[in-house]
């Protein structure tokens, strides 16, 4: 045997792997946690406190949330194909299956075996969404998935999960590999069966007609597909063979709302006496109206049951449900900006405003454009859950929940405050300091004594920051190390959502231990001398120092250079390191 085939023999056997390869776990919602909600189709980790399941990324599970999550193989499915990858295996995630309980808890299992199509793929990636308009915005999440991940190519859904208990959640689940030479990144193709068609398996087959549609009869044969035709036609048409697929998803999502006409001849059946139908069959009043509820929605159950009082009765105010049926009237936000500040809109109902000042600004909300927002719900209920149905629409915007204070006003002018509070009810520091020292000096104080990043939260954002220190010269050399660790500190933050396709990005970040200031030169520009320590002996830098030098002269001052002073290998210092 040749040296070389030899080689490859011992390198076979090292890196032979049992297929298939199955893996499980599971993570419950503490009861304490904000959002549950969202926490709930966190499968993986949500950035706000890195709660989740933990189900891609794997270990290491912070000591905090440790208690709630269990992957019982001790590693996450991208954990496991990043790592037969670099074994050279040929590895594929060939089944996903993810139960979501009413106790807020989810179980997972997948199986991970031996690519059919000689592909290696690397990882799994999830996106989606809970509560109304779920659907919607879950799909709107795809394609930004895959534009910001341009190195990735072959995208296949695993898994489109929908579900409607405890609350709505659509979640999708796409596979990818590394992208080949001269194979095109973003391939907006995703290869998938129609689950939609799945939901109408176990409806009754017969004659079907939907509210308000006068034009069209429906009928669900006993294959149990749809055909469709005009009211004054004699035809039937299979819908899947007469439309177009998109047109074809469309009209599945209608005929969820369509009820089964009555057996007797020349009756029909109306949508109130159809729910009066399903409840009498039913045996717990809130199971049917849940029922009902998760198949045509909250304002058409409302409705049926006589208004939303008397749903609230049934169901009982249970919080989750009273925010899921307030959070359905916003299904429209739009965040865009007026002279600077984030304005929050539902569809052309501006009804939310950040205004900013020298000491950070506040979040102002007008009562008036919310209840004209919400102007079917009971004023009662949406005051009592205000507070909450506020917080929850901040939360999901970083540009606006920056730690400021939230005035509900009666309207824009600002005329009667009816309520203050904080987003997270923490955030009641004073932000001004004795009045007999200048704004400047006492942010120099707070920021020797707090550091950068705690100082920049306290007056509502860096560009408060920078508007109070305008005119002051804080770019001395010390605060100029102060804004480059603070800035190396969000981009580690960001590297742990990074995949294989930023491996080189990743290697050299992780390759930086500290970056030292040795020269500052201000004559034109503000140009600083960087020295690189790093923990190993790598010598190329250049994309995470062009990152830094994008980062400081876009969010500080474009008069900034980072220039690359020398390289330091770090870990040739200290015990033991030629033992």
């Amino acid at each position: 045997m040749g040296l070389r085939n030899f080689i490859k023999k011992i390198l076979l056997e090292e890196t032979s792997v049992s297929f298939p390869i199955k893996l499980s776990g599971s993570f419950k919602v503490p009861d304490n946690i904000s959002s549950k909600g969202d926490a709930l189709h966190s499968f993986d980790r949500r950035k706000s406190d890195k709660f989740g399941g933990y189900m891609l990324r794997g270990t290491p599970i912070p000591s905090k949330w440790s208690p709630y999550v269990k992957l019982d193989q001790g590693k996450g499915i991208n954990q496991v194909l990043e790592e037969l990858y670099k074994k050279g295996v040929s590895a594929d995630i060939t089944d996903l299956t993810v139960d979501v309980n009413n106790d807020y808890s989810v179980n997972w299992e997948a199986t991970i075996d031996e690519s059919s199509d000689g592909k290696s793929y690397v990882g799994v990636a999830s996106r989606g969404s809970a509560g109304g308009g779920a659907d919607s915005r879950a799909e709107s999440q795809i394609g930004p998935l895959k534009s910001k991940n341009p190195k990735n190519c072959n995208w296949t859904e695993v898994l489109d999960l929908n579900v409607t208990s405890p609350i709505k959640i659509r979640q999708f689940f796409l596979k990818y590999t590394l992208c080949e030479e001269g194979e095109e990144p973003n391939d907006e193709t995703i290869e998938k069966e129609n689950d939609l068609e799945q939901e109408f398996m176990d409806w009754e087959p017969g004659i079907y007609r939907i509210e308000g549609d006068e034009d069209w009869i429906y009928k669900l044969n006993d294959d149990n597909m749809w055909e469709a035709k005009k009211t004054d036609s004699s035809d039937f048409l299979l819908l899947k063979d007469s439309l177009s697929s998109d047109k074809y998803e469309e009209a599945l999502e209608n005929l969820k709302m369509a009820v089964l006409e009555s057996d007797k001849e020349g009756e029909t059946t109306s949508l109130e006496e159809h729910i009066t139908r399903i409840i009498k069959e039913e045996t717990s009043p809130q199971a049917k109206v849940l029922s009902m509820l998760r198949g045509i929605g909250f304002k058409k159950t409302a409705s049926a049951v006589g208004g939303v009082e008397n749903l609230f009765k049934i169901l009982g105010k249970n919080k989750e449900l009273v925010m899921e049926y307030l959070l359905s009237f916003f299904d429209n936000l739009n965040l865009s900006y007026f002279r600077g500040n984030p304005i929050l809109s539902q569809g052309y109902e501006t009804f939310l405003e950040k205004s900013s000042s020298f000491w950070g600004g506040t979040i102002n909300v007008y009562d008036d454009d919310i209840l004209y927002i919400l102007k079917d719900v009971p004023y009662e209920l949406y005051k009592e859950y205000r507070k909450d149905l506020l917080k929850e629409l901040i939360r999901r915007y970083p540009e606006i929940n920056d730690g400021n204070e939230v005035y509900v006003y009666k309207n824009r002018g600002k005329y009667g405050r009816i309520d203050k509070f904080y987003v997270d009810e923490k955030n009641n520091e004073e932000k001004t300091i004795n009045e007999d020292v200048s704004l400047q000096e006492k942010l120099m104080k707070k920021l020797q004594t707090n550091g950068l990043k705690k100082t920049i939260g306290s007056v509502g954002g860096k560009e408060n920051f920078k508007k109070i220190m305008q005119k002051y010269d804080y770019y001395t050399q010390d605060i100029l190390q102060e804004i480059l660790n603070y800035e190396l500190s969000e981009l580690r933050e960001e590297s742990e959502d990074w995949g294989l396709g930023e491996m080189s990005e990743l290697n050299q970040l992780n390759s930086i231990q500290e970056l030292k200031i040795v020269n500052l030169v201000k004559v034109n520009n503000i140009t600083l001398y960087v020295d690189i320590h790093a923990n190993n002996n790598r010598k190329d830098f250049d994309d995470i120092m062009s990152e830094l030098r994008y980062r400081l002269q876009s969010n500080w001052n474009d008069k900034i250079l980072l220039l690359e002073n020398e390289i330091w290998n770090v870990s040739d210092y200290g015990p033991g390191i030629d033992w």
